[in-house]
């Protein structure tokens, strides 16, 4: 072998070398380490402290050191109990140091240092040991904070502070929790259902195979496809994600749900349980009608072999596709009209909305507690009034919108609530109403990181920060701006963008193994809707057009029936790397059903992505339909993707004609 390689290698800086060998896990944890270390660094040298205060702080600085110099040394090989060590060696010091400061400020800046501490257990500790952990510093820092002395007769913190920073804490808590399990969860987990996709499917198969999955049941939607062509796509995502949640909570842990195609489900059942019957059981609380195979695992069998099998029954029991479609809409109806006013509202939810909403309620009730405490800015009662409507309004319409509630009027509530922050701090006459105010910061900090993009988010994170240190310099009062001073300010900012990158990072990772297709590389339903508005503004900001493609294969149930899924599956993946190969590096790719496909097409013409498909038939082994329809400007994806289906299905129709003929 040739040595030229192991000496390029060795020629890279060091900085490259530790680079290539971090895991997420040891990358966070050294950036979450030294930024810790730096900031008690840097406090301990700006400002003079006791005896005990100047021990405990060296004590954190050496252990932050450490771990950023183990995350960064172990690289990959860095276990998670060493993170545990360091961040629960960290909370006692700060535990400590607020027990025994003599400055205002810095026992602000020590409670800021807490969100990003508990962001980092709850992405690197199991949720309840974080929980519990975080719930420990809480009673450690408000009993140390209730035995010092500077706390009790400071004028920046009274009981409310310790209050606002655990209520920020435990928020970027639960929002690790979350980004963390999605992330583990990514790799193994269809995103649009939660049921295990085939990867996971194949893993929870392989652990034990036919000990652990004694037989499985194959679930086939009926009429699936016309509740998407009559309702929409949106329909027919709903149907999937209530099957698998309705299925789930009957299994009551007798077996796993697993999503193998578009409509197609698969649920691996263990010894004991009489898969006829629960198959039975499940058609019943089902939200849309089904047809089940059921098939027994042998103890050489491998998954694909066993659904083979399965497959085999259901066909048995298929009854025509006129049926299928006619019982599958008037399932559609009847569930849409026993709906209870709050189940349409829920139904129409997204995550934003939901923590929109929830963000809107928390500023809310701060303002009102604030006001009732008598801490409120100079100024008549009517902007406080004002400010708690725009709340109200934020809790509203974010629910009334559900899905239509758009990404930037989030923006403008956050800009919005940043100008209230500004004149809060402008107009205060107590300090310890600007520190509340740079204590939910972080929270803002950790809202937009969860959802927009990092240019998006240090723009608009900027912007707030700006508006409340202007007004914090502009405040009029005496004695406001100088008893709050610079340190909260700085500390603010640093630990908001802290948890703004990191946030940021692991929820691109995150994205980028949720909304691939496991199978064949292209994006899947969820990844593609969520970029398709944006490359469709782009594309229109430039006067160009943007054509959707639906592709559908000819037969393909056959090709599964008669080769196995192995052939179906190979046939899938090297059809999407021909297209890949031929088309262009902005043209986008998305599996979004079993052998149904989308290709958006940025700056072509109805005619030119006829050409284009064309090309690529032609150069294929496999066989498709598609219909091809251009997004104009207001078209919703919905609508666009069903003028391609129409168009689509009238080319199948044709094809099938002139094979008849």
């Amino acid at each position: 072998m040739s040595p030229q390689p192991v000496l390029a290698s060795r020629r890279r800086p060091l900085s490259q070398r530790l680079w290539r060998r971090q895991s997420l896990r040891s990358g966070v944890s050294a950036i979450g380490f030294g930024f810790i270390g730096a900031l008690i660094a840097a406090d301990l040298m700006l400002r003079t402290h006791t005896v005990t205060v100047t021990i405990v702080e060296s004590i954190m600085v050496a252990v932050c050191a450490a771990g950023t110099i183990a995350a960064l040394a172990l690289g990959n090989r860095f276990p998670r109990w060493g993170g545990a060590v360091v961040g629960l060696l960290t909370i006692a010091g700060i535990a400590v140091f607020v027990a025994f400061s003599i400055s205002g400020p810095a026992i602000v800046g020590a409670l800021l240092i807490i969100p990003p501490v508990a962001l980092y257990l709850g992405w690197g500790m199991r949720p309840w040991s974080a929980r519990a952990v975080l719930l420990g510093l809480i009673f450690a820092v408000v009993g140390g904070l209730q035995t010092n002395l500077t706390f009790q007769t400071s004028v920046l913190l009274d009981g409310a502070t310790p209050v606002y920073a655990a209520v920020v804490s435990w928020f970027c808590l639960e929002v690790a929790i979350i980004l963390g399990g999605r992330l583990r969860r990514a790799a193994r987990t269809d995103s649009l259902t939660q049921a295990l996709n085939r990867r996971g499917l194949r893993a929870h198969f392989r652990v034990g195979g036919a000990r652990r999955t004694a037989a499985l049941v194959v679930a086939d939607l009926d009429g699936f496809k016309s509740v998407n062509d009559v309702h929409g796509h949106s329909a027919g995502d709903e149907i999937l994600r209530a099957s698998v949640a309705a299925w789930t909570h009957a299994l009551h842990r007798r077996g796993v749900v697993g999503r193998w195609g578009g409509d197609e489900f698969v649920i691996l059942l263990p010894a004991g349980v009489d898969a006829v019957a629960l198959a039975e059981e499940l058609q019943s609380v089902s939200p849309h009608p089904w047809t089940a195979g059921v098939a027994r695992v042998e103890a050489d069998d491998t998954l694909e072999t066993a659904i083979h099998r399965a497959d085999a029954d259901l066909y048995s029991h298929k009854g025509s596709a006129a049926e299928r479609r006619e019982r599958a809409l008037m399932r559609w109806e009847e569930r849409a009209k026993s709906a209870t006013w709050w189940q349409r509202i829920l139904r129409h939810q997204t995550p934003f909305t939901v923590v929109m909403a929830l963000a809107a309620l928390g500023l809310g009730l701060t303002v009102a507690i604030d006001h009732a405490s008598g801490m409120v800015p100079v100024g008549p009662d009517l902007i406080v009034y004002a400010i708690i409507a725009t709340c109200a309004a934020g809790i509203v319409v974010p629910l009334a919108l559900g899905h239509r509630y758009p990404k930037w009027a989030g923006i403008v509530a956050i800009l919005i609530a940043g100008c209230a922050m500004f004149y809060y701090a402008a107009w205060a006459a107590d300090p310890r109403l600007i520190v509340n105010i740079l204590l939910e910061i972080p929270l803002f900090a950790t809202l937009l990181a969860w959802f927009y993009r990092p240019p998006v988010v240090r723009g608009v994170l900027t912007t707030v920060l700006a508006l409340v240190t202007l007004g914090w310099l502009v405040n009029p009062f005496p004695g406001v701006t100088f008893a709050v001073g610079l340190q909260p300010i700085i500390a603010t900012t640093c630990v908001s963008f802290l948890i703004s990158e990191v946030v940021a990072f692991v929820r691109e990772r995150e994205r980028r193994v949720a909304d691939t297709d496991a199978l064949t590389g292209a994006l899947n339903r969820l990844g593609f809707v969520d970029v398709i508005d944006d490359v469709a503004a782009r594309t229109h900001r430039r006067g160009a057009p943007l054509t959707l493609v639906v592709v559908d294969f000819d037969e393909f149930k056959k090709l599964n029936d008669l080769h196995g899924h192995s052939a179906g599956d190979a046939a899938l993946r090297e059809t999407v790397a021909e297209w890949r190969a031929g088309l262009r590096d902005s043209d986008l790719i998305a599996r979004v059903g079993g052998d149904e496909f989308v290709l958006a097409l940025p700056a072509a013409r109805v005619e030119d992505a006829e050409g284009v498909v064309s090309r690529l038939q032609h150069a294929s082994d496999q066989r498709w339909s598609w219909g091809a329809s251009e997004m104009r400007r207001g078209d919703t994806l919905d609508e666009a993707l069903h003028r391609a289906d129409v168009a689509m299905y009238r080319a199948k129709a044709t094809r099938r004609d002139r094979g008849a003929a």
